[in-house]
């Protein structure tokens, strides 16, 4: 197990820069972070099928959302685009 606290309010960029060097022997990965770079990290991931079931550029990630992709290949060779949205769940807060 990994736990990396740095990627809570970090960029997109830097998302991407820990996906590459997760270990291979991984095979799920829980991200938990803040807006945008986590909504921002979502939109670039998710291929063309997936990017419409997600909120827009102009929206925001809500809290308590959860986004699950799935990719063929390993994490350093992992791409935009590449990511196929599985489920996308929001909690609505009271």
């Amino acid at each position: 197990m990994v736990f990396e606290r740095g990627i809570y309010e970090v960029s997109e960029r830097k998302l991407w820069k820990y996906v590459w060097a997760l270990p291979e022997p991984a095979d799920t990965v829980l991200m938990i972070g803040h807006n945008p770079g986590l909504h921002n990290f979502a939109l670039t991931l998710a291929d063309t099928d997936s990017v419409d079931h997600l909120p827009s550029p102009e929206g925001k990630f809500p809290t308590c959302a959860l986004a699950t992709f799935s990719f063929d290949g390993r994490w350093k060779d992992l791409r935009p685009g590449t990511g196929h949205l599985v489920s996308f769940i929001q909690k609505e807060l009271v």
